[in-house]
């Protein structure tokens, strides 16, 4: 057969030959899906195992899914886990702001509570009058809360006011958990690390794994240790601000009312030269009526 009449075959049987190269597609493409998929899958798990130990000593990964941190609620716990915090902005009368300042150290120091930060600012209005205000971060024990903001609540005008609470409790619990976990395994690392069946390189590969399991018990034991004391103090995060509703007021300068006099003759003078040439047009025509009216009177009329 020439070459002519195979691609006149070809021709005719088209549509074949595309499904026969369809499903070739199909197949080759879903045995790729399936290795992307099964690698996945086993990446996932994270597994690392020595295949070169005894059985006994073969281990999965060292470190739990971090999902286990999502639930912070945890409501089988009955001995919950709080954090609170707050946010208080006052306004205090114009030049009181050196005594109200001195008032706030006053009870932080009074209650036994941190004064973490303490900024105070000034602002000039009409460049003459000088307006301070000042924020602070505050440490208080959380059971003195109430009373403290109670003390700073007093000191001024309320202008804005929140305070919120945070139940870590499943949080503070999966951490402990975590702790747990990985101590078992620094236990049985320990283990395997004074086996005689160990060889050297095993050896040097469990010590690099305990490294990182001390130091990711260390990472854990911190996060326990923040939320301590977060339950135990709480922020308190003050605003102070002078206010008057004078202080806007000023006497005007001389300069400024001379500006303002000539600022008032050059409007005057720019009034009366526009209407010139109107009042010149209308005294042309009045004149001009009046003498019309003259010369009828005289001609009788």
């Amino acid at each position: 057969m020439s070459f002519k009449n195979q691609l006149n075959k070809l021709k005719e049987n088209w549509l074949i030959m595309f499904l026969v190269i369809l499903a070739i597609g199909f197949i080759f493409a879903g045995s790729i899906l399936v290795n992307v998929n099964g690698g996945s899958r086993n990446a996932g798990y994270g597994a690392y195992q020595m295949d070169s130990l005894s059985n006994d000593y073969k281990m999965a990964s060292d470190y739990m899914p971090n999902s286990t941190y999502n639930n912070d609620f945890a409501p089988d716990v009955t001995e919950r886990k709080v954090t609170k915090n707050a946010t208080l902005s006052l306004e205090i009368p114009y030049k009181h702001f050196t005594e109200i300042n001195s008032k706030v150290i006053d009870i932080v120091n009074s209650t036994d509570s941190y004064l973490i930060t303490n900024n105070v600012y000034t602002t000039k209005i009409k460049n003459i009058k000088e307006v301070y205000s000042g924020s602070y971060s505050i440490k208080v024990e959380s059971s003195k809360l109430d009373y403290v903001l109670g003390q700073l609540k007093d000191l001024g005008t309320i202008v804005y006011f929140n305070e919120n609470a945070f139940d870590v409790t499943g949080k503070y619990t999966n951490l402990n958990i975590e702790i747990e976990t990985q101590k078992n395994k620094l236990k049985t690392y320990q283990q395997m690390l004074d086996s005689e069946k160990t060889n050297v390189s095993e050896k040097l590969d469990i010590t690099d794994r305990i490294y990182n399991l001390e130091r990711n018990i260390k990472y854990l034991q911190d996060s326990i240790n923040n939320i301590d004391q977060k339950i135990e103090y709480s922020t308190i995060n003050l605003n102070i601000s002078e206010h008057s509703n004078y202080l806007t007021i000023v006497f005007v300068k001389f300069s400024q009312l001379v500006k303002l006099l000539v600022e008032s003759v050059n409007s005057l003078f720019k009034i009366i030269f526009a209407l010139l040439p109107w009042a010149v047009a209308f005294f042309i025509i009045f004149f001009a009526v009046r003498i019309g009216k003259r010369r009828n009177r005289n001609k009788g009329f």
